[in-house]
């Protein structure tokens, strides 16, 4: 059976798409990179694990939580959070258990 076509999920990819390539993201990198003098690698400290990581595993994580949008009115606020809102860079462990921990907590009762 072919999926139904969800024109939230694409417009929300579409955006998300161009957010990791906008100034915005690479500023907020930027902004934590360290440069390793001996090495010339960049790293930085993950704020919620404590931990030093290189900058392959660095994720910007919108805080708080962007939320999803199901209208033309909201997706407007949407994109102005995504690119404006305030973030802070994580490892992408740490992000990926504050999402899963976010989705879990606004899902829908079954």
């Amino acid at each position: 059976m072919k999926k139904q076509y969800n024109v939230w999920a694409k417009l929300r990819s579409a955006a998300r798409a161009v957010w990791m390539y906008s100034p915005q993201h690479r500023q907020a990198l930027a902004a934590v990179l360290v440069k390793d003098q001996r090495t010339g690698n960049y790293f930085f400290d993950c704020p919620m694990c404590k931990t030093n990581w290189h900058k392959a595993m660095a994720a910007v994580d919108h805080n708080p939580p962007l939320g999803s949008f199901d209208s033309w009115n909201t997706y407007g606020d949407w994109c102005r959070r995504l690119f404006e809102g305030p973030v802070r860079v994580i490892d992408k462990i740490c992000h990926k258990k504050v999402t899963a921990s976010q989705r879990r907590k606004h899902a829908p009762n079954a």
